[in-house]
């Protein structure tokens, strides 16, 4: 059987005319519809885990860009997919005979996690969800890809609920993947909640049919793309903000939503209580090195949330901060998530120390932190939506971005809307800084609005009835939609993002390369010749800037590839990319990497969330085998 096509834009064609931001964004929906189209001839021959790691890839690349939050032509596929092997093979029939309905024997909830970090708030989220939810009586956990392992406090939490963590078995495909998923779900559980990868596909397959327990999607990345819409019966809007709402209806194309905010640790209402605060505070500033009359600025964040935008200067996190404390020689501002790179060596040098990076560090080494510090400033041009609230809940004043970083990319949420206003310009930014590190008045009544709201939503019994109305918002058994319609994001919104990600991330115009560097690190096949033509032709016809022009690309894929190993091809295109880059003026020649090498000058970041992973490798601190 021949899997029907649904692409309902065009697969690919000529790069429309438009400014250059405009051009890359069609060259990221073209490859991306290249490995959708590759995806769907695999399937057309049988080979499905072929075609799920091309619809992988397809995903993945689409989530390079935010103009688009949703693909119909994708999820329709997965659907298909899964129709195609419940009904053709002996495990996918006895699951759906499994699933007919939903498991009223059980009351547990089975939280899927694509991969566990011991640190970022994602992990954080689930742990703390398990623990405050009463409502099932049992929770386990389904983590898809468990090579780097399972965080020890994930598997206390779940061990004190009276649950497992299962593990995907390793080295297998996605189908077999899928199956466990969905085999598991069915025996197993009463609901499922989703904290998956945007890019995930196996969850797609998995619930890709109606019938068994239904379906819980967390929207914890609302300013980006990403897969699910069509397979979850509910999407969680985890920041609960009138904005975020919006954005899941029209630019999602669901109503099917509810709001269950990020679930904060319940200790939190404690440490706001206590009497012995102040000596809390001593103790945790002497173990820091930080004097009693100091004030104290903490930020937490990965590295890319810190990178200046390059055409605004404003937007410059590290030199705004530099010039503030230089104003007021008693402020100290202390940074959690990322090793320090130049730029923050230099403002340490710079204030005498007063500027610091502390690299990734536990939750109890951030507890003392909340204890040592005064205010809580979010980073721009991106912020760090579970620190901010953590900082709140901790009895800490925030400081947000002002309207120029606007939300998404800055945090709003049901907790903060309406209570907390964000400067106009960033004079008054500057200005409200100063009256938070100058004044305690200021800063206690900007606790006192935001405290109490935070630990209403985010703890204890007000989190329970988020959750409550959400879950009795849900059908009696999981049912796909086949069809939505999501209108693309407005272009001053796209265009931000677009500046924001630039120093950091892959570039948009080198979306096809990047995304086959991505194909050579799985089993993934590559696309034939004429389509990967049919794609960077346009491109180079219309002079984006950026990628391996055809004739290039063609020797490598026909001289190269053949021959060498995956991991050699993909080093040769790498190579090919970076000798491509070095030839714009703002990319350092020898002497520029040699100074970057010795940590003279800034690096760009590792990637998004990149450092949280290598910290998990380095340490054991929270971090088990599987």
């Amino acid at each position: 059987m021949n899997v029907p096509h649904y692409f309902q834009d065009p697969p690919s064609g000529p790069i429309r005319q438009g400014d250059e931001n405009d051009r890359r964004l069609d060259h990221i929906d073209a490859v991306a519809h290249l490995w959708l189209e590759h995806a769907q001839a695999e399937a057309d021959e049988g080979r499905w885990d072929a075609a799920l790691h091309g619809a992988h890839m397809a995903a993945r690349t689409r989530a390079m860009q935010n103009r688009v939050l949703a693909w119909p032509a994708l999820e329709a596929f997965l659907r298909e997919a899964a129709l195609h092997l419940w009904t053709r093979s002996p495990e996918g029939a006895d699951a759906l005979q499994v699933n007919a309905g939903i498991n009223t024997t059980s009351s547990t909830c089975l939280h899927v996690i694509s991969e566990a970090l011991p640190a970022g708030g994602l992990t954080a989220m689930a742990t703390r969800w398990m623990e405050l939810d009463t409502t099932h009586a049992t929770h386990e956990v389904a983590l898809l890809d468990a090579t780097l392992g399972v965080p020890r406090e994930l598997a206390r939490v779940v061990a004190s609920r009276k649950g497992q963590v299962h593990c995907a078995p390793p080295d297998s495909g996605p189908v077999e993947r899928a199956r466990w998923l969905h085999q598991l779900a069915c025996q197993r559980a009463q609901h499922v909640v989703l904290h998956v990868d945007p890019a995930d596909v196996i969850c797609g397959v998995a619930f890709g049919q109606s019938g068994g327990p239904p379906v819980l999607l967390v929207n914890h990345t609302a300013h980006s793309f990403w897969v699910g819409v069509s397979t979850s019966d509910l999407i969680l809007n985890c920041r609960g903000s009138a904005l975020e709402s919006t954005w899941t209806r029209d630019h999602r194309g669901t109503a099917h939503q509810a709001c269950v905010p990020i679930p904060l640790d319940e200790t939190f209402q404690k440490i706001t209580t206590q009497r012995s605060r102040a000596m809390t505070r001593q103790r945790a500033r002497a173990g820091w090195g930080l004097k009693q009359d100091q004030v104290v600025l903490l930020t937490v964040g990965s590295a890319f949330k810190y990178v200046p935008v390059p055409q605004n200067h404003h937007t410059d996190f590290v030199a705004t901060f530099e010039r503030l404390l230089q104003k007021v020689p008693q402020a100290v501002l202390l940074a959690v998530g990322f090793e320090a790179d130049g730029r923050w060596k230099q403002a340490e040098q710079a204030t005498g120390g007063r500027m610091r990076a502390l690299g990734t560090l536990p939750q109890s080494a951030l507890r003392q932190l909340h204890a040592a510090s005064d205010v809580y400033v979010e980073g721009f041009p991106f912020g760090t939506t579970t620190a901010l609230l953590e900082a709140c809940a901790a009895g800490l004043p925030v400081l947000l971005p002002p309207q120029m970083c606007p939300p998404p990319y800055a945090t709003d949420g049901i907790a903060l809307d309406g209570r907390i206003l964000r400067d106009a310009t960033w004079t008054d930014y500057e200005t409200t800084c100063m009256q938070l590190l100058k004044s305690p008045s200021v800063r206690q009544a900007r606790a006192a609005a935001l405290t109490p709201s935070v630990l209403q939503h985010h703890t204890g019994q007000g989190w329970r009835d988020h959750l409550q109305n959400a879950l009795h918002a849900l059908p009696t058994a999981h049912r796909v939609r086949q069809g939505f319609l999501a209108q693309p994001v407005p272009a001053s919104m796209v265009s931000y993002w677009e500046q924001c990600k630039k120093p950091w991330a892959s570039p948009a115009s080198s979306a096809l390369e990047h995304s086959l560097l991505w194909a050579l690190q799985s089993p993934c096949k590559l696309p034939a010749w004429p389509a990967l033509q049919a794609v960077c032709r346009p491109r180079a016809q219309e002079k984006v800037d950026g990628g391996l022009s055809p004739r290039v690309l063609w020797v490598w894929r026909h001289g190269l590839v053949p021959v060498l190993p995956r991991r050699w091809a993909a080093w040769v295109l790498r190579a090919g990319l970076w000798l491509q880059s070095s030839k714009r003026a703002n990319r350092p020649g020898p002497t520029g990497l040699l100074a970057r090498w010795r940590g003279q000058k800034a690096k760009p970041p590792v990637g998004a969330y990149e450092e949280y992973r290598r910290w998990g490798q380095r340490t054991n601190l929270k971090w088990d085998a599987p």
